[in-house]
């Protein structure tokens, strides 16, 4: 199971590599002799901003599910989480946000209704902007019946996973248990009964902050791309390069490469077609992407090493039993 996993995630990368041989190398080193330094600093000192909002984002959630985390630990934790999971193969940056709070005496439930309440957001907004951006820019037709029946699916496969009384809820718990252990134990009470006694509880307040919080977080982020674009001088207006944007994040958040290698080479070769760009600046676009992004996250392996001084964490030795649990559940 492992192997098959390592090599779907590969999958990208021969992607990466068949589409990488066949760009025209002339032009594409021309692109990058003509970067614009000025726009390219914009571009990280806004993903900079981006994560801090994030962070704050998170910290409303949080505070929604009455767990006290300061600004400048939840700014920390996301930054180190979102290090990790560029870093590591998977969502491992999600689950080191839930053991930083369960090491610090928070409530593992709450954790972890927090980071799928944050996922949650931020993918139903992005899958949002990627349907509005085939109707407006793409032009693409979607039949309005096979819309609704994708949200019903997706509701009525949301009600069996949450709701213990059902066969399926036994089927997620064991997988859970055999490929997510740390996750075990939450997700047993992780029933529409104890959602709704957390919500009575929460802080609503807190709530419609952090929802707030997505649309300036959304914007930030299309700004940056947008400064990366205009640092590699490709003709592409704000709108449409958002919407190249948000269906190429759609495809690469797919499980099928690392860190999008690959997944987002060939949607921006494909939705960079529409508007007669080649395949050079899309490469070229997607790896200064992957560049700056790389570049601004890495400072989140500073927190790392303040978070577990600050509250005596050993995370190697954790790890280490996290996958010894791992091997005693496979076998």
């Amino acid at each position: 199971m492992a192997r098959k996993s390592w090599f779907i995630k590969f999958i990208g990368i021969g992607i990466f590599v068949f589409i990488f041989a066949k760009i025209d190398f002339p032009n594409f080193i021309k692109i990058w002799k003509e970067i614009s330094a000025l726009f390219l600093f914009g571009a990280i000192l806004s993903m900079i901003i981006l994560i801090i909002a994030h962070g704050i984002k998170w910290k409303c959630i949080l505070q929604f599910f009455s767990v006290p985390v300061r600004f400048g630990e939840s700014i920390s934790i996301f930054w180190l989480g979102a290090f990790i999971g560029m870093v590591t193969p998977g969502k491992i940056g999600e689950l080191l946000k839930i053991y930083f709070l369960d090491k610090t005496g928070h409530s593992r439930l709450r954790a972890f209704l927090s980071v799928i309440l944050d996922r949650f957001t931020d993918l139903t907004s992005l899958a949002l902007i990627g349907i509005i951006s085939t109707f407006f820019v793409f032009k693409w037709k979607l039949n309005f019946v096979q819309c609704l029946l994708v949200i019903f699916i997706i509701g009525v496969v949301s009600f069996l996973a949450f709701s213990h009384k059902s066969r399926f809820y036994n089927v997620v718990q064991n997988f859970v248990n055999k490929f997510i252990p740390i996750l075990s134990n939450p997700f047993k009470k992780l029933t529409y009964e104890n959602i709704l006694v957390e919500w009575k509880q929460a802080d609503k307040s807190s709530l419609w902050l952090a929802l707030f919080l997505v649309l300036i977080c959304w914007f930030v982020y299309f700004l940056s791309r947008y400064f990366l674009l205009v640092s590699l001088s490709i003709p592409l207006s704000f709108i449409d390069m958002a919407a190249c944007v948000s269906m190429s994040a759609l495809l690469t958040s797919l499980p099928v490469s690392i860190n999008g290698i690959g997944t987002r080479e060939a949607s921006f070769a494909y939705l960079f077609s529409f508007f007669g760009l080649t395949l050079e600046e899309a490469v070229a676009f997607s790896l200064i992407i992957l560049m700056s992004d790389a570049f601004t996250v890495t400072f989140g392996s500073i927190s790392y090493y303040r978070l577990c001084s600050r509250f005596n964490l050993n995370l190697r030795e954790d790890a280490a039993k996290v996958k010894e649990s791992f091997l005693a559940i496979r076998n």
